[in-house]
């Protein structure tokens, strides 16, 4: 399973936003096995899929193959792995990392949000740091509705605030960084 979902159903889930031209995922869960549906689901799946890197406490390196999470290590041109920044831009202490499994870090540490019973609290982790990827991804197509995955995705990356603090710890070396990202599509794209 992962987080508790069944694999099959998470696949299924895929293939239904495939299906309905659901442009961006965000997949907060994680396993550590590899699932060859999973893969093939998000293989085929045309649009941005932004995964949670997982946690662990201390974090893990999950380019080493004895700490792998999926789907963020899967590694394909449609996927965007985010660990979990503090609000000092340093990694958090339970994010996982990789210099080339993870992408970028997002803020993750004591986000406000939602919880059942019409609630409200405090959260950590990558699964909060993530939909903060997935949001300014919306963002973006909602500027430019025509951008292709591809497009998006080197947006958001190449958008990032580098941080000496996470060079070590992620692809890009950088924080998420919503203004940097739309300024980068409209330089990349629109000149």
């Amino acid at each position: 399973t992962y987080g508790g979902v069944y694999d099959g159903a998470l696949a299924d889930a895929i293939s239904y936003a495939t299906t309905n031209s659901i442009p961006i995922l965000n997949i907060s869960i994680c396993g550590e096995t590899f699932d060859s549906d999973l893969f093939d689901a998000i293989f085929n799946y045309p649009g941005l899929v932004v995964c949670a890197a997982g946690n662990y406490p201390g974090g893990h390196d999950i380019d080493n193959p004895l700490h792998r999470t999926y789907p963020a290590c899967f590694l394909g041109s449609n996927i965007i792995a985010v660990g979990n920044s503090t609000s000092n831009d340093t990694k958090a202490y339970s994010s996982n990392y990789g210099q080339m499994s993870v992408d970028l870090f997002a803020p993750g540490e004591d986000i406000y949000s939602t919880i059942p019973n019409n609630l409200y609290d405090y959260y950590s982790g990558t699964s909060m740091a993530s939909p903060l990827v997935a949001g300014v991804a919306a963002l973006l197509l909602s500027i430019d509705s025509s951008l292709t995955t591809t497009q998006l995705r080197n947006a958001i990356l190449g958008g990032v605030d580098y941080c000496s603090s996470l060079s070590n710890y992620c692809a890009t070396g950088g924080r998420l960084n919503a203004y940097k990202a739309a300024l980068n599509m409209h330089l990349i794209f629109h000149l």
